[in-house]
């Protein structure tokens, strides 16, 4: 399978949407990490620390999407994916505003 192969096959808006959930996730459990320091802590008791900084564990949950963004965009060129992700990080950022 050639490069350009891969991109035909994957360079689609649901991929984009799926991976930027999973890169999200991934994001907000390093972050649950990071802020609690402890691997065994309970997501119930994660709750007050997501209140207590906000735009921090936004921030860490971001990050892997934009890098995603970034290789995706200018290196290798999948622009329906990257749209995708890009919908993943805004519908993430209203959900933080409006509920948090």
């Amino acid at each position: 399978m050639t490069w350009d192969d891969f991109k035909e096959d994957y360079d689609r808006l649901s991929n984009g949407i799926l991976i930027g959930i999973v890169f999200a996730a991934l994001g907000l459990y390093l972050s649950k990490w990071y802020f609690t320091s402890d691997w065994n802590y309970s997501w119930s008791g994660f709750v007050p620390v997501i209140k207590a900084y906000t735009t921090d564990i936004l921030t860490i949950a971001v990050i892997p999407n934009v890098l995603l963004f970034y290789f995706g965009y200018f290196h290798w060129k999948m622009d329906e994916a990257v749209k995708g992700v890009v919908f993943t990080v805004l519908v993430l950022v209203g959900l933080t505003i409006a509920f948090i």
